[in-house]
């Protein structure tokens, strides 16, 4: 087994090799050639990512990427990181990569996957593992990817999804809930039903998909600013790598922006990934007019009902632990922040320093 590195500029190879190596297999949106070549065109150093590669026979076998920079943190502790398909530039990364992996990597044992690590041309001191799916490569195994190294779990979530066969199956989605989730979305509905049926619209072209595109901006950065925070959408970054998605994609039929309203009243607005069956929820905008009704259960629950209808296999909430994925969700799996830690005295202080602090955050709380 071999590697080669690719560097970003020759995209036609690369979308050729990455093209291949997703004939067939099952990876999310997220590791898709249309996600990914939009990716790459809007980094703003593509001098510091580069493809890896692995052949077996002179054939690749799988892929990923590796980004490197500089990581400085408590403005004196610096060290070298690498990124799995992660740039480390933390602009780009508010992206929010999720399920994470290898293409191709079903075809690696983790001895293998070990042994390309240990082969790589870059040093580094940390390398960082963002949103693994715990049940793909290389997330399956990582507890025994590189035993001299310090291994580190920063983030563990549940990623609730909807199995839709099921919705398909059952008489009424409601039934699929809990008692007193199902009680707040009955009690939602008659709500909106007084002003008008509950109507989900999904765009049929890119102009009303754009249309909807800025309502969702808007109400999505009415509430957050209404809790004290920014907002997704406050990074000129995002907001333009995902418009600049939407107009490349959408014709694809990976894009889904949905309206959900009741009478002339708004409900909120939706952005979905769809990609081989699975359907993605990535953002939403939420026109929260009251404490008595629901508008993002609504909008949810119209969207699962019509993604069922559609025959799509999944409806992915993605990663975190929040109450309405839990509430919706009929199934989960798990996404998991990692790196990996050269065993430098620096990074041992560090980490004694940070147990001290959590431990007496704990005692603090508990007094």
């Amino acid at each position: 087994m071999t590697t080669e590195v690719i560097g970003l500029s020759d995209v036609g190879r690369i979308g050729r090799i990455w093209a291949g190596l997703a004939n067939g297999s099952d990876e999310p949106y997220f590791l898709s050639w249309g996600w990914i070549e939009h990716w790459i065109g809007s980094l703003p150093d593509r001098d510091s990512v580069s493809l890896v590669v692995v052949l077996k026979n002179a054939e690749p076998v799988a892929a990923f990427f590796i980004g490197r920079s500089r990581v400085v943190r408590h403005n004196i502790l610096t060290g070298r990181g690498l990124f799995l398909n992660a740039s480390g530039n933390p602009v780009v990364d508010s992206l929010c990569l999720e399920y994470n992996g290898i293409l191709g990597g079903e075809s690696l044992s983790c001895p293998e996957f070990t042994g390309i690590l240990e082969s790589l041309q870059w040093k580094w001191d940390e390398f960082f593992f963002p949103a693994l799916d715990r049940s793909a490569m290389p997330g399956t195994c990582m507890d025994s990817i590189n035993p001299s190294c310090r291994l580190i779990v920063e983030r563990d979530v549940p990623s609730y999804y909807v199995d839709l066969e099921m919705v398909r199956q059952s008489e009424d989605f409601n039934s699929l809930l809990s008692k007193s989730t199902r009680q707040n979305v009955v009690r939602s509905y008659k709500a909106y039903q007084q002003k008008g049926p509950v109507v989900l619209e999904c765009a049929s072209t890119l102009d009303r998909a754009l249309e909807i595109y800025d309502e969702l901006v808007v109400l999505h950065q009415k509430a957050w600013r209404a809790r004290g925070e920014p907002g997704a959408f406050a990074s000129d970054f995002f907001e333009g790598f995902h418009r600049g998605l939407l107009r490349k994609r959408f014709d694809s039929g990976e894009m889904q922006l949905a309206k959900v309203s009741a009478g002339d009243e708004v409900i909120g607005c939706l952005y979905n990934f769809v990609y081989k069956g699975k359907v993605f929820f990535y953002q939403s905008g939420i026109n929260y007019t009251s404490n008595k009704v629901r508008p993002g259960f609504v909008s949810l629950i119209e969207a699962i009902k019509y993604n069922a209808a559609l025959g799509h296999s999944v409806f992915d909430f993605l990663g975190g632990a929040v109450d309405y994925k839990k509430s919706l969700g009929t199934h989960s799996n798990r996404l998991t922040w990692v790196k990996l830690q050269k065993r430098h005295m620096r990074y041992a202080v560090e980490n004694r320093l940070r147990e001290i602090k959590h431990l007496l955050e704990r005692k603090a709380g508990e007094a």
